[in-house]
């Protein structure tokens, strides 16, 4: 679509689109679903600013910035067809997942030959992050031992290729995600106050897993593998965990024990 960021007319035609309102999203969202192409274009096209400001962030990582807005551009196509108006969360948070998730693919898929999981590069970028803020508290010379003996930046090696017909999509991309879902990261802080009471007429296990899987401790959401890492147990034992745990708050919901809204059970 563009040749670079600073391509004056494609921002000057950026900047023509207004921001969309909260009834904005409603009206054109409730168009989209019925299947109005024109409307799933004005859509798109008053969100392509979102798409920059996020492709800008991932500058430096093996393509070029009009590669990655390309590719960003994708993630927001999908977050408008998947996009719900009646869930009552802004637009922009929502696809905001929807377009990381497509850059940082992009990035994994075609800049670089062995492919690391994404999941596990973000699980190394916050290692590193955690381990510089514990470092700056630590004398010079046990800071250079630490950074020598801990180097995340080892690269799991895959041979999975993309497939024909499917858009640059693996084997392991049929999977079954093991990342958070883009609802389970804008749930409202109301909602997560409201399900975090809820969660306490759990048992400890189940409760556990929820608040960690759904960011409901004021976390960021963790994936299956992490959660399953913390508690020495596999990846597949946490979903059937979580699993269990939603099954359960749906019969208190059933029994009239709580709301029947509950964000996580859609």
């Amino acid at each position: 679509m563009i040749d670079s960021l600073s391509n004056a007319s494609y921002l000057n035609h950026l900047n023509q689109h207004e921001l969309m309102t909260a009834q904005d999203e409603l009206e054109l969202g409730r168009q989209v679903q019925q299947g109005c192409f024109q409307a799933r274009s004005e859509f798109i096209e008053r969100n392509l600013k979102l798409v920059i400001s996020i492709a800008g962030r991932y500058r430096g990582r093996g393509l070029d910035v009009a590669d990655l807005v390309e590719e960003g551009n994708l993630g927001l196509m999908r977050a408008v067809d998947k996009y719900d108006p009646e869930m009552g969360y802004r637009f922009s948070t929502y696809a905001a997942w929807w377009i990381r998730q497509a850059v940082e693919r992009a990035l994994m898929n075609q800049a670089k030959t062995v492919r690391t999981p994404i999941h596990k590069q973000r699980e190394i970028r916050q290692e590193r992050k955690a381990r510089e803020l514990e470092n700056e508290t630590l004398p010079g010379y046990a800071k250079r031992n630490l950074n020598h003996w801990f180097n995340p930046a080892e690269q799991i090696i895959s041979l999975d290729q993309p497939i024909e017909n499917l858009d640059g999509a693996t084997g392991v991309d049929l999977l079954e995600s093991d990342e958070p879902s883009p609802e389970a990261s804008v749930i409202s802080q109301q909602d997560r106050e409201n399900v975090a009471a809820w969660l306490n007429l759990l048992p400890d296990l189940p409760r556990m897993v929820l608040m960690r899987r759904y960011g409901l401790d004021g976390r960021d959401c963790e994936t299956l593998s992490a959660i399953g890492e913390r508690l020495g147990t596999t990846r597949e034992r946490v979903r059937q965990i979580q699993v269990e745990a939603l099954r359960l708050l749906r019969r208190m919901v059933e029994s009239g024990r709580i709301p029947a809204d509950v964000a996580i059970l859609d």
